[in-house]
């Protein structure tokens, strides 16, 4: 009995194994098509989200060309806006001179009026017209271009010029708010005022205004470029000094009636009863001696090379610093500030428009001392050999 009772558990065990692991293969099955399901439903939407990046991109695109389109929109408002107070001068100036030729062909012209009296009576009337004509102006705050102060105003366009009217300064507007051209302020208060029809035009819009702003002379740039420049200058006087006098000295000495007068100036120093030894080394010291003169001031050009990048590289910091502490200063102006970077360019400009030079011209005039020196100690030689 108690077997059959051991063998019925054994067998309800075993039943039950087979199905847990049944069970367990139908929750992998289901697991892998979850997954599938999931890896599927990632796709679709990683699919969906670079469609919808693709119509976010396209729809960008529509906006920014909405926004040119806006923009072209607003210049061409402009645009109608001086096209309707044309329309408007000259539609007022055909009634005129209608009116006027009404009142003309209502005289009687005696034979005595010439055409060019008629011709200078008309231009009399339409030059009146336009002087008499208002323009639209709008109030505008724009900024002056050497200053950078803010000016209240009013401006004005005429075709596609702007310009700016006020009681502190007048001259051109650009389209950033820039007011240049204050030497014409004369000639626009007049023509705004009716009392000239004719108004001056850039045609570069601002391009050669701010070339000849640009534009800075020598003793401009000494002055901004502080109190370290002017040892940089002093070193390039000195290095063109040095290498003018040393080219001429070098071109002399080179020939050969100079190189013969020193092969004279060594023989006298020279007789027949000194060994050869003692002559060799007397040539040794005359060629030195010579060499010693030659190289004269020459480290003036070395010095020059190597201490005006340090100069201008000092220049630099200190223009640096300027700017800096300007900076730290909340009431500091845009001019301040740019004097100290003005400072620190313009030292570290000159510094190596000296010293570039200068070591060249060291590097070459001491290559022609070494020549020169081997050239005469070869000659010296050759007189002591012939006087063995």
């Amino acid at each position: 009995m108690k077997k059959n009772l051991i063998l019925l558990l054994t067998f309800l065990c075993a039943n039950i194994c087979i199905a847990n692991s049944q069970l367990i293969d139908v929750a992998k099955r289901e697991l892998e098509q979850a997954q599938r399901e999931y890896s599927d439903a990632l796709k679709k939407h990683n699919t969906l989200i670079s469609e919808k990046q693709k119509q976010y991109n396209v729809v960008c695109a529509e906006i920014e060309k909405a926004k040119d389109l806006l923009l072209q929109l607003k210049r061409g408002a402009e645009a109608v806006s001086n096209l309707k107070d044309s329309r408007l001068f000259y539609k007022n100036l055909c009634s005129e001179l209608s009116l006027e030729l009404e009142r003309i062909s209502s005289k009687s012209i005696q034979p005595s009026t010439s055409s060019g009296e008629i011709y200078a009576l008309m231009k009399s009337e339409m030059q009146n017209s336009f002087c008499q004509l208002s323009l639209a102006t709008f109030p505008v705050t724009a900024f002056d271009v050497k200053t950078k102060e803010r000016l209240q105003g009013k401006a004005f366009s005429v075709g596609g010029f702007k310009y700016f009217v006020s009681t502190e300064k007048s001259g051109f507007l650009s389209s950033a708010n820039i007011v240049y051209g204050s030497k014409y302020a004369e000639e626009i208060n007049s023509f705004i005022d009716g009392k000239s029809n004719t108004i001056p035009v850039d045609l570069s819009f601002g391009k050669l205004e701010k070339s000849e702003r640009n534009a800075t002379t020598f003793l401009e740039k000494v002055e901004k470029g502080g109190i370290w420049i002017y040892p940089i200058l002093l070193l390039g006087v000195l290095s063109i000094l040095v290498t003018v006098l040393k080219c001429i000295q070098l071109v002399v000495v080179s020939t050969k009636k100079s190189m013969a007068n020193f092969n004279q100036e060594f023989l006298n120093t020279i007789n027949d009863e000194m060994s050869v030894k003692q002559k060799e080394d007397l040539a040794f010291n005359f060629v030195c001696r010579k060499q010693v003169q030659l190289k004269c001031w020459i480290e003036v050009l070395s010095i020059s090379a190597a201490v005006s990048p340090l100069l201008g590289l000092l220049g630099t910091v200190s223009g640096i610093i300027k700017t800096f502490a300007e900076l730290s200063v909340a009431s500091s102006k845009t001019n301040e500030i740019s004097d100290g970077i003005a400072e620190a360019l313009i030292t570290t400009e000159y510094g190596l428009i000296v010293a570039i030079p200068a070591l060249i011209a060291n590097a070459l005039l001491s290559r022609k001392i070494k020549k020169i020196v081997e050239n005469l100690h070869i000659s010296l030689f050759e007189c002591v050999s012939s006087k063995k």
